[in-house]
């Protein structure tokens, strides 16, 4: 059994396997209602095209993200640096504070195991995941965020393990497929969910789920006034109208 973690790297592959699952325990054990004003992505999402969340989502993000944090996987001494420069400026968006001390301790272990590649593979590979956790804590607010935290390193650290054990383009195919995945899943690319008729009150009209990639221009009347809704979470449009849903899909992307 030893053998075999230690060999390709299966132990980090189980290593970011286990930080995954205890993010997702976490996330079912612990519900949190999330606002779209609270949590940076959820609202990018509601305001934005959903092609242009796409492309950035799914080709864009992974091309950076991957060059910042794991292009070091390359094994090449000058893609390290590059490495070192791309996440510090990257997390300098976030934090000068936390840049500063990302590239102080990325440096000096560059500097003092620059002559043990194997270890220092490793090394990186849990670095360049913190760093990968910092760089999205803006992302959520702080609360879901925390206990998100799990799960983002251990993507992290699962993107490492592709780098190192096949290649570096490979992880950013995974990383693609990755973020693809979260896209379906929340409803942006197929639409889940009935269609609700609204006749409570003022509120009257039809709720239904459609997808992120449909632009919607019309405007309707609810309750006396104007609403151009575009893309909201279920949930949110819900409290908005006061009004009680058979919904249970908090991460539906809907439209009036």
């Amino acid at each position: 059994m030893k053998d075999y973690l230690k060999r390709n790297y299966n132990w980090l592959l189980l290593l970011s396997i286990s930080f995954y699952l205890l993010g997702l325990v976490l996330s079912l054990l612990i519900d949190l209602d999330m606002k779209i004003d609270d949590n940076p992505i959820a609202k990018l999402i509601a305001d934005s095209s959903g092609w242009l969340i796409l492309v950035f989502t799914v080709i864009l993000a992974p091309l950076i993200e991957e060059f910042s944090f794991r292009s070091w996987a390359i094994r090449k001494r000058w893609t390290k640096y590059l490495s070192l420069i791309l996440s510090s400026l990257f997390l300098i968006a976030i934090s000068p504070i936390f840049a500063g001390v990302y590239f102080a301790a990325f440096l000096t272990l560059l500097i003092l195991y620059r002559n043990k590649e194997n270890l220092l593979l490793i090394i990186l590979s849990f670095i360049s995941s913190i760093g990968f956790v910092l760089a999205h804590v803006n992302n959520l607010e702080i609360t879901v965020f925390l206990l998100s935290l799990p799960m983002y390193f251990g993507v992290a650290l699962f993107l490492s393990y592709i780098a190192i054990r096949f290649k570096f383009r490979y992880a950013i195919l995974a990383h693609a497929l990755y973020n693809f995945t979260l896209l379906f899943a929340g409803g942006l690319i197929i639409p889940f969910g009935s269609t609700i008729e609204l006749n409570e009150g003022n509120y009257k009209g039809t709720l239904k789920p459609v997808s992120g990639l449909i632009i919607k221009t019309d405007h309707n009347q609810y309750g006396g006034y104007s609403a151009k809704i575009h893309r909201k979470l279920i949930t949110e449009i819900v409290k908005d109208l006061n009004f009680d849903s058979p919904y249970e899909y908090s991460s539906l992307l809907t439209d009036y």
